[in-house]
This record gives C-alpha cells, sequence and structure tokens, in this order.
C-alpha cells in the first residue's frame, strides 16, 4: 500500500481572476436569497396578520426579474378587516358592512402559480354584485347597494397597493447587491479558493 498526498493551491479571494470573483459573488448572492426569503416570508405573513386580524391570508412571491414575476396576495378574506381602512365611513355604516360581512362570509383571493396580482383573477364589480344578490336571496331589505360597491372598489385598491409594497420591499430585501455580500462574508476573509472559485473549506494549510 502507498500513501499519496495530493496538493491544492489555493488563492485568496483578490487573487482570483475578476470573473471568477464575479462567479463566487453571484453564487453567495444565491445562497442568501434563500436566507433572506425565509425571513421575508415570515415578515409578510405577520404583517398580514396584523392588518387583516380576522382572515387567512399568504403570499406567493417571484422576484427573479422575469415575466410573470410580483407577488400575490392568496387564501380568505375577511369583509370585514377592510371596512377599517375604508375613508369617509360614519359608525353606522360600517356596522351595515359589517352585517353584509357575516351574512357573506370570506372572499376567497385564489393561488395564482406566475405570482401576477389577485386582483387579476377576482372581478370585484362581479363581487359587490354577487354580494348584492346573496344578501337579496337570504331576504335582507334596506341593502346599501352603493356601499357595498365602495367597499368593493377600495378593497381591489387596498390589495393592489399593499401587494406592490410588500414586492418592493421584498426585492430589495431578497436581492443584496455585491457590496452588500461582500460585508456579509467579511469580503471573505481567511478563505481559499481552487482557481475556478470552489471554496477550499475540506483542506488544511501546509
Amino acid at each position: 500500500m502507498k500513501q499519496l498526498q495530493k496538493t491544492v493551491i489555493g488563492y485568496s479571494f483578490s487573487e482570483l481572476p475578476e470573473a471568477v470573483q464575479n462567479e463566487v459573488l453571484q453564487s453567495a448572492i444565491y445562497e442568501d436569497a434563500d436566507f433572506y426569503s425565509d425571513i421575508f416570508y415570515n415578515d409578510a405573513i405577520e404583517e398580514l396578520k396584523y392588518l387583516f386580524k380576522n382572515s387567512d391570508l399568504k403570499i406567493e412571491y417571484d422576484f427573479s426579474c422575469c415575466q410573470g414575476s410580483g407577488l400575490n396576495i392568496y387564501g380568505a378574506l375577511n369583509i370585514e378587516d377592510i371596512i377599517e381602512y375604508i375613508p369617509g365611513l360614519d359608525a353606522k355604516e360600517k356596522r351595515a358592512l359589517a352585517f353584509y360581512s357575516s351574512e357573506y362570509g370570506a372572499i376567497e383571493l385564489s393561488y395564482n402559480n406566475h405570482y401576477t396580482c389577485s386582483r387579476k383573477f377576482i372581478d370585484f364589480k362581479y363581487l359587490a354584485d354577487d354580494i348584492i344578490e346573496t344578501l337579496k336571496y337570504d331576504d335582507i331589505s334596506g341593502i346599501r347597494e352603493d356601499l357595498i360597491e365602495k367597499m368593493c372598489i377600495y378593497a381591489e385598491d387596498y390589495l393592489t397597493n399593499l401587494e406592490s409594497d410588500l414586492y418592493s420591499s421584498g426585492e430589495s430585501y431578497i436581492t443584496p447587491d455585491e457590496a452588500e455580500t461582500l460585508e456579509r462574508y467579511d469580503n471573505f476573509e481567511g478563505v481559499y479558493f481552487t482557481e475556478n472559485g470552489k471554496a477550499l473549506y475540506d483542506y488544511l494549510e501546509v
């Protein structure tokens, strides 16, 4: 039996060719994206729970900057949670909408594999008509149709803006630039690489 020893030459990050440095950085940014994605998702879910206390909402998103990228809120939206944010309502109007909400039930915002806005899959004008027809079918009298239409219009705008805000926040959070990545990894101080950029974590310095 013959024992063989392998010698591997390690390069510091600054010694790597610029093209290889860029590959190392892009790989680190990609790995960071998963780490930050989990944090962003949990923070976003907590925000939805805070904004919509009686609803059960989740998010799906894609930040790859390609066709179909975006953020979508989906799940069961309790209409009562929207009422609190509609400006200009008096106490009587809020009570009326709360009653209509209890009679109609939650709105189902659909899951979408293409990550586009939920409003593209819900016709809020149809939703207003459906709520009104449901209340009429249940023999509810004195229905404030104008209030229901106002609520649905506001719900569409509110959700669209919220999705846009969350997407912008998540995009900047999940996709750090090269300077941020270098800072996070302390400029790869003490890490050595092969000439093609593979980190040499499993080798001892001789």
